[in-house]
């Protein structure tokens, strides 16, 4: 019987990788679910649509949009802004380890990440180290938003008087 083949990276990296993508996609999903609150909780498949065609920036700015739209509470619109800030800034993490190149260094704890990246003002690369814990930690930032998103979504249902009638 042959071996199965050895995984191109450290097993506890992966995982780590993994917990990093599930959390990011929990927290991505229910910035869907907002925004499909905000646009009306009936429409609820055309919010799927929309949401569907967009990337992440261009959720967020709805999000932002939407959000002003449906009230002129300036205390949640204030921490609405500042959230996706948050938000902005955890997209930004997702595409640094999504969209990289990741190389094992056999007896470092830490991977080698190469980013490449076409720019208008030309083509950059970075080398990066992550180590599991590193990836572990930015998970855990991701959870804490998904919190916050909640406690936003709720906070605006229950003090725009335009959700409270749907």
């Amino acid at each position: 019987m042959k071996k199965p083949p050895k995984l191109p990276l450290d097993e506890n990296l992966l995982k780590a990788i993994g917990t990093f993508v599930a959390r990011f996609s929990l927290l991505e999903l229910e910035i869907h679910f907002l925004v499909w609150r905000l646009l009306d909780r009936r429409l609820q498949g055309l919010g799927k649509r929309i949401t569907n065609a967009l990337g992440f920036q261009e959720l967020l700015r709805i999000l932002g949009s939407l959000f002003e739209y449906r009230t002129n509470n300036d205390e949640l619109i204030t921490r609405m802004r500042k959230l996706v800030l948050k938000l902005n800034a955890a997209g930004r993490d997702r595409n640094d380890i999504l969209h990289s190149f990741w190389v094992d260094r056999p007896n470092i704890e830490e991977a080698l990440v190469i980013r490449m990246q076409s720019r208008i003002e030309g083509f950059r690369e970075e080398l990066l180290d992550y180590a599991p814990k590193t990836l572990y930690a930015k998970a855990d930032e991701f959870a804490s938003l998904l919190l916050e998103v909640k406690e936003l979504h709720y906070a605006i249902s229950n003090t725009s008087p335009s959700m409270r009638m749907e």
